[in-house]
């Protein structure tokens, strides 16, 4: 008997369809488009329209084959959508200071029969973000009109996973996760390339141009608000991952004062962090036990202390013009129950030209606040000792 050859060619026109692409939580509705599909060539749809994210979106689906066997199936997708339908998708609250509209193109890819063993599937999101505004301090935040290159890209059915994301060249995500875990990453600041460590480290690299914790303390307390909504769970078993990043910070503004240029590496010391301080102002290491990333309600009086050993702290003096009045004071805003315990070393204070000798305390948390323990100055021939 011959062999028979089997043929099958499929036309749908479909109209006011629905996509979802359950793994992703991906919904597209009101698809119009015409489908085609036969054993050949594989699923095909020339020109796709519909809605998602609240806004509409077009693009076409084709099938590829590849050489070493099988085919791929590509998705290319254009559309605008509404941030508040981002957030709704996501529940993601890095993206609170978001706000307007997206412009966005979308590239998916997904790996059939042979090809499955040649190629990964991969879900690539690209945008301007034109139309959207972003609340953040310089240089993060934007205005509507303004662009900005944004991409988000995720590999699929690949263990471990792969995700990363850039905001122009401002930083760079790069992820990898191990049955749902972050198992190793790197954070860029300053437009270098997130290039994944051999280690299963986690590290925080490059160069930020300007910080003043002032400007951010808004943005970041909505940030931890929309965490709380969202029910984030942070998985504190990662945290050990963070070790070898350096950072370096152009302008550090401390209220009143432009302490310059400040390098920071970090290292793991046992179970702790050691972080190094290095300008002009400031030098010295800080010892952070791990307890310090719960935040101060979980803080305890039982709790090992910040070992801070700094070799100088220099303040600028405010020059005031001529005849004017001394500004009135005003108390910080930072509460004592807000620090942990502490012991600090600071080896050489000066503001301005006049120099303050060695200062040696300890900080010790108590039911009403905070307590200063083992003063011990000395300046100027003069030691002096208090509790």
């Amino acid at each position: 008997k011959g062999q028979r050859k089997t043929e099958v060619d499929v036309d749908v026109a479909l109209r006011n369809g629905t996509f979802n692409l359950t793994s992703q939580k991906l919904q597209a509705v009101d698809l119009n488009t015409d489908v085609h599909f036969d054993l050949e060539h594989g699923l095909s749809a020339p020109e796709l329209r519909g809605q998602s994210f609240a806004g509409p979106l077009s693009g076409k689906l084709e099938t590829r084959k590849v050489k070493q066997g099988g085919q791929t199936i590509v998705l290319g997708l254009k559309g605008k959508a509404q941030v508040s339908a981002l957030q709704d998708w996501l529940h993601l609250s890095l993206l609170q200071p978001l706000s307007g509209a997206l412009d966005y193109q979308v590239d998916l890819q997904v790996p059939t029969g042979a090809a499955k063993k040649h190629l990964h599937g991969y879900l690539n999101v690209t945008s301007q973000l034109k139309g959207t505004r972003i609340d953040l301090p310089a240089p993060y935040g934007k205005t509507a009109k303004e662009r900005r290159e944004f991409r988000v890209w995720q590999s699929m059915d690949r263990e471990p996973s792969l995700f990363s994301v850039r905001y122009d060249d401002l930083f760079e995500l790069s992820l990898q996760r191990r049955q749902g875990q972050v198992s190793k990453g790197v954070l860029t600041l300053g437009g270098q390339k997130a290039v994944l460590p051999s280690d299963d480290v986690f590290r925080v690299e490059g160069n930020l141009g300007r910080f003043d914790p002032a400007e951010w303390e808004t943005a970041l307390a909505n940030i931890r608000k929309a965490s709380g909504q969202y029910q984030e769970n942070v998985d504190p078993t990662r945290l050990p991952l963070l070790d070898s990043s350096q950072l370096t910070i152009n302008e550090l503004i401390l209220g009143d004062n432009n302490l310059g240029a400040l390098r920071i590496d970090l290292q793991r010391q046992g179970e702790d962090w050691r972080v190094g301080l290095n300008s002009k102002a400031i030098a010295g290491t800080v010892v952070l036990p791990p307890h310090v990333f719960r935040g101060a309600s979980g803080f305890t009086a039982a709790d090992r202390p910040v070992q801070v050993q700094l070799e100088h702290v220099r303040l600028p003096k405010k020059e005031l013009p001529e005849g004017a009045p001394e500004p009135e004071w005003v108390p910080s805003s930072l509460s004592p129950l807000d620090l942990p315990n502490a012991r600090v070393l600071i080896k050489d204070l000066q503001v301005g030209d006049g120099s303050f000798g060695r200062w040696a305390l300890g900080l010790q948390r108590t039911p009403q606040g905070l307590q200063l323990n083992d003063i011990d100055v000395f300046m100027r021939s003069v030691q002096l000792k208090a509790k």
